[in-house]
């Protein structure tokens, strides 16, 4: 093999970087024969700092080395322009690839740093500025800090508007997702309650008290709803207590139901196996009930599959199994009496992956019949068929229909017909579809003789 050094492969590329990140410069040489050497120049002049790897690249038969330049810690007097440099000692020859502009820009100042003054004296005086590496830190009047926005004047009127708009944003969403009650709403309005909420204004009191009816509208019966009432107890004298039952902390003069009711049983689920699902229960009267679950009349407790919750008014499957599958029902009882629920089945949804039948191939002439059979995987639910012509979903005509067992039955083949099928099976509970192999329908005209 004769010696030879080719013109560089790849060359480095240009990089806009902060000071202080790494960077990363690349080149790859021609073939060589020997290996090339690679080093670098930055402004014309040999670089020797960073870290410098090369080697063969690509392997196999490849001829070409790889040089990799990394800076671990780029400075300002880094910046500038790098070359990477192709030697082959045997033929005495050097090649340079085309430049790199690297560009380093400076630490950007401390310009998210804020000055917030809270002074507790009855004749406030003047403050001085505070500086860091010579700039002048911005005094606020108010500033947000872990999600509660704080003023100099310690009140709390900025902090409810924020909280109301921030709720009344996420309102659409608990329409949407509405047993996410707690994790959408109740975030915004328990976080430090117990620090503000005494006291805040009339206004920001009948603006929260607003959304959390609003909320309350739209989950009820199955989530629990929020009051407001009065703690004597609390230095504050206000708090947002959970009503679980309906009846706990509501003022004497509300309206509490004295029959026992399910306001919300369970519903029937068919779900994909080794996901999260839950059955609600919804129960209130007076005494407050407690509410039992049974599955196929057996009483339920937690264990590592399930799990109640919300006092008994909420069964979550933590992980659905084929052993989950069952009828369940709920009791709700108290001093008084004792109800029970209509049942409902919980379906582990399951489907395997080959087909009992698939289509073949067929040949049929113009106006006779012909089927192309389609048997679907076992599937609980029971599968869904979709026939497909030349990749494209099948619709319905006159001339022929799908059977309820999947197949695709032609009464009068017609010329148009020809073409390759195949069918699709999915089971909308698992958001899973599997595929049949193709077959071609050929056919054939009148006067034409089958062979």
């Amino acid at each position: 093999m004769e010696a030879e050094l080719e013109a560089v492969f790849f060359s480095p590329q240009s990089q806009t970087v902060s000071e202080g990140q790494a960077v990363f410069l690349q080149c790859v040489s021609g073939n060589s024969s020997p290996p090339a050497h690679i080093t670098w120049l930055k402004d014309n002049t040999l670089f020797t700092k960073g870290t410098q790897i090369q080697g063969q690249y690509g392997g196999g038969n490849q001829r070409k080395t790889l040089g990799t330049l990394h800076l671990s810690n780029v400075l300002i007097e880094d910046d500038g322009e790098y070359v990477c440099v192709t030697h082959n000692a045997l033929v005495n020859s050097s090649l340079e690839s085309k430049a790199a502009t690297l560009t380093v820009q400076g630490r950007q100042p401390l310009s998210k740093a804020k000055e917030l003054i809270v002074d507790f004296r009855k004749q406030g005086g003047g403050h001085a500025s505070i500086n860091i590496d010579e700039a002048v830190v911005e005094r606020v009047s108010s500033f947000r800090f872990l999600g509660l926005h704080i003023t100099e004047k310690i009140t709390w009127t900025v902090n409810t508007t924020a909280l109301v708009k921030n709720a009344q944003q996420h309102l659409y969403f608990l329409r949407r997702l509405s047993k996410l009650y707690r994790s959408i709403i109740e975030s915004f309005l328990t976080g430090c309650i117990t620090a503000w909420y005494g006291n805040c204004s009339v206004h920001s009191h009948k603006a929260l008290q607003q959304v959390v009816k609003t909320a309350q509208y739209i989950t009820e019966p199955c989530s629990p709803p929020y009051r407001t009432s009065k703690d004597l107890a609390h230095p504050s004298h206000g708090l947002f207590p959970l009503l679980l039952s309906g009846i706990r902390y509501q003022s004497i003069g509300s309206r509490v139901p004295t029959g026992l009711q399910i306001t919300q049983g369970p519903d029937n689920l068919t779900i994909a196996m080794e996901t999260e699902v839950s059955m609600c229960c919804a129960a209130r009267g007076f005494p407050a009930p407690t509410v039992q679950w049974f599955k196929d009349s057996h009483l339920l407790v937690n264990s590592s599959g399930l799990s109640l919750q919300n006092k008994g008014q909420l069964l979550v499957f933590k992980n659905v199994s084929e052993e989950d599958e069952g009828s369940y029902h709920c009791e709700a009882r108290n001093e008084r009496e004792t109800i029970r629920s209509q049942p409902a089945y919980l379906l582990p949804a399951v489907m395997e992956w080959s087909f009992v039948l698939q289509p073949t191939n067929q040949t049929v002439r113009m106006g006779d019949s012909v089927t192309l059979f389609c048997r679907p995987p076992y599937s609980r639910p029971p599968a869904t068929v979709s026939w497909f012509k030349n990749n494209r979903l099948l619709t319905p005509k006159t001339h022929f229909t799908v059977g309820p067992n999947g197949d695709l039955i032609f009464h009068s083949a017609h010329d148009t017909d020809r073409g390759v099928y195949f069918c699709r099976a999915s089971n909308v509970h698992l958001y899973r579809s599997v595929t049949s192999r193709t077959a071609r329908l050929t056919v054939l005209g009148k006067t034409s003789h089958m062979t």
